[in-house]
């Protein structure tokens, strides 16, 4: 996420025994442009973009202009330190700056780093069902009727302006995703307290800003589905989703796509964006993705070696560990 607000949210919530740096650039009092990285323990340990660790989503430099982004990427060069973007977008302009200033001064090295799927709403004139195929609105129609026979559907979108108005909103998207597979699987908000701690921090943040959209879907008067999203750049960014498996039967989380994808676009909204990574059930909604990658930036080869060596220790050690798990059970 290109936004100030991810970068420390993150910072204050997601950072254990790391170090943090923030680089900003400021002018008249207004921020122009921001890079909060954390660092591990040890000698030659880099600095890192926050949260990518803990959440996986891709994020970038905050900046207004690229007169505030050259001042920044000049900024962290003088840190002569190893940088890693875990997770960024291929056509960032922060990329191309990078690579642009260590050019004969240092090391950058891309590599691919999976993408993330989103829904073009451009082309449908508001009316997002013409997106889809003929065989999903078959299966909605048919989980609708199903749904009906248990009580009204109903589909809701609010938008908070203070953290006494998001709250209560966050404490029902809670329950809602721990009455999911996430919750049988241990990897639900309720169950995980720095993501829910962050996801809480950031969500104040954006809601203040007026940004926030928490939209959920009723049958009856349960909530049986949820997403916590933010509409910023004329987009919906979905960073969590969840339903209540005591009604799966009639699939409660594809209606709920449904009926955000018609919010989206009825707003006149470009796209819809998933983040996270590709997943099976995405396809039935769209296969456009959009990559993301990974930037390591070095200003010496010894710098760069020892980087190198060090990934490669971390990568061996967690397969070990990964094994010995997998013998324990």
């Amino acid at each position: 996420m290109q936004d100030p607000a991810w970068s420390l949210s993150g910072a204050e919530t997601l950072l254990g025994g790391e170090s943090l740096m923030a680089a900003a650039i400021v002018d008249g009092g207004r921020l122009m442009a921001l890079a909060v990285l954390s660092r591990g323990m040890g000698l030659f340990r880099g600095y890192r973009q926050v949260g990518h660790k803990e959440l996986g989503e891709p994020s970038d430099f905050y900046y207004v202009d690229q007169a505030s982004l050259n001042t920044l990427i000049e900024a962290l060069y003088e840190l002569q330190m190893p940088i890693a973007l875990d997770r960024t977008w291929s056509d960032s302009k922060a990329v191309d700056q990078l690579v642009s200033a260590y050019r004969g001064r240092g090391i950058v090295t891309i590599n691919a780093a999976g993408s993330c799927p989103y829904i073009d709403l451009e082309t449908c004139n508001g009316d997002s069902d013409q997106l889809l195929s003929r065989s999903l609105l078959t299966d909605l129609r048919r989980s609708r009727r199903k749904a009906e026979t248990l009580g009204a559907v109903t589909f809701e979108v609010h938008a908070p302006v203070s953290e006494q108005e998001f709250l209560p909103l966050y404490d029902q998207a809670m329950c809602v995703e721990a009455a999911g597979w996430k919750g049988r699987s241990g990897t639900a908000l309720a169950m995980a307290q720095k993501q829910r701690n962050f996801f809480r921090v950031y969500g104040r943040r954006m809601a203040e800003r007026g940004a926030l959209r928490m939209a959920f879907l009723r049958i009856g008067p349960k909530v049986v589905a949820m997403q916590y999203t933010v509409q910023t750049n004329e987009r919906i960014w979905a960073l969590k989703i969840g339903y209540d498996e005591q009604f799966r039967r009639c699939s409660p989380g594809i209606l709920m796509m449904q009926s955000m994808l018609r919010y989206a676009a009825e707003s006149g909204l470009r796209s819809y964006e998933f983040l996270g990574s590709p997943a099976p059930w995405i396809n039935r909604w769209t296969t456009l993705e959009r990559s993301t990658i990974r930037v390591d930036i070095c200003h010496s080869k010894a710098r760069y070696g020892v980087m190198r060596a060090n990934r490669t220790k971390n990568r061996l050690l967690s397969k070990l560990r990964e094994g010995w798990v997998e013998s324990l059970g």
